[in-house]
């Protein structure tokens, strides 16, 4: 299945890591953290297969040489689809947000 288990992680760590104060806990007072968000939304997307198409993209290991059921991962994203917008009408716009976290060490003095 590629990266859907890391995909799921990674949603898991994402709603950890946003809690207040989770890299200031972590890292303590020898650190600055600054979290910038990155939006890139998927913009006036045709139709549901072509968006199925680009959220594979995300799930599939670029490095296997394994092949992959790529039927298996499009019935899961179009599970996830009708799950979180059962209601898409197409062309669809559908926002996205990635963080670019920057942890600089506290200057001395």
């Amino acid at each position: 299945m590629g990266r859907a288990r890391e995909a799921a992680t990674n949603q898991a760590l994402h709603a950890v890591c946003h809690q207040p104060g989770f890299y200031q806990d972590l890292l303590g007072d020898q650190a600055e953290i600054t979290i910038l968000p990155i939006d890139a939304p998927l913009s006036q997307v045709a139709s549901r297969q072509e968006l199925i198409t680009l959220l594979r993209m995300a799930l599939l290991d670029p490095l296997s040489t394994a092949p992959c059921d790529t039927d298996r991962v499009d019935a899961f994203i179009a599970g996830e689809l009708d799950r979180w917008y059962p209601a898409l009408t197409y062309p669809v716009t559908l926002p996205s947000r990635d963080d670019m976290i920057i942890i600089r060490k506290k200057p001395v003095g």
